[in-house]
């Protein structure tokens, strides 16, 4: 899943980040789900979910507390259903020169399925999950993932990872290497693609934030050059997929 984080947005008087989200299914396909509505105060987060504001982070508990955490979205049996999570212990961490507090917690075991575990980083969230997930309905391949990369005007880029940051989806034949290079990025006019192994049809297809194609076609060249000078500035994830393999890229149009 790519996350962002959007123009600010106001609720019941409450100045709150949007949190775009857009999830990249394994068959090349994309999917825009239900926006996250955040905000902090007094060292804690909070999201909306059923019209009110629930506790997502909270930076001021200590070893040994527990906090009562509720479902973000409906799974089909309620809409209120709640689960705790309990702190393991509380340590500072040096991130890019910055000293910040690290949560240790997991979630404590009720049946529902809900969890939210792994490091929680003051000012980032949890590395497993950004929100609570349900293991339950983790299956297909339809799971969250960890945490790959961050960047802020605070922490500046911190990268958790070996991974590339912006492979958003890669699936290859057993016996093929996708050799695909997508460059440069950021980029303001021209993008290149290249081939190095092999150089069957591919299909290319570029869409924007919102998952709106606005290029597609086909290509069998070692290297293809794509011309974006007439997009507006902005995010834009470019897959490209044949026989043998798909990839999906975020790339940054300037």
């Amino acid at each position: 899943m790519y996350q962002t984080v959007n123009k600010d947005t106001v609720i019941s008087g409450i100045d709150c980040k949007k949190l775009i989200r857009e999830v990249f299914h394994s068959d090349g396909s994309t999917e825009m789900i239900e926006p996250v509505y955040i905000f902090s105060e007094n060292s804690k987060v909070y999201y909306f979910i059923n019209d009110k504001f629930y506790i997502l982070y909270d930076y001021t508990v200590s070893e040994g507390d527990t906090i009562t955490m509720r479902e973000p979205y409906y799974t089909g049996y309620s809409n209120d259903t709640t689960f705790k999570v309990a702190v393991d212990s509380v340590k500072f961490e040096i991130f890019n020169g910055n000293s910040l507090k690290v949560i240790y917690q997991h979630a404590i075991f009720n049946g529902s399925g809900w969890r939210f575990e792994d490091n929680v980083i003051e000012g980032i969230g949890c590395l497993d999950s950004f929100l609570p997930y349900n293991e339950l309905l983790c299956d297909g391949g339809n799971c969250y993932t960890p945490i790959r990369c961050f960047e802020n005007s605070l922490n500046g880029f911190i990268q958790f990872s070996t991974n590339d940051c912006d492979l958003l989806i890669s699936s290859v034949g057993s016996n093929e290497k996708a050799d695909i290079k997508i460059y440069p990025n950021p980029v303001y006019d021209e993008l290149f693609i290249e081939r190095e192994t092999y150089y069957s049809e591919s299909d290319i297809l570029l869409s924007d934030l919102y998952g709106k194609t606005v290029k597609v076609f086909k290509t069998k060249n070692k290297q293809t050059r794509v011309d974006i000078s007439g997009l507006p500035p902005g995010i834009y994830f470019i897959s490209i997929s044949d026989n043998k393999s798909s990839i999906t890229k975020k790339i940054i149009k300037l």
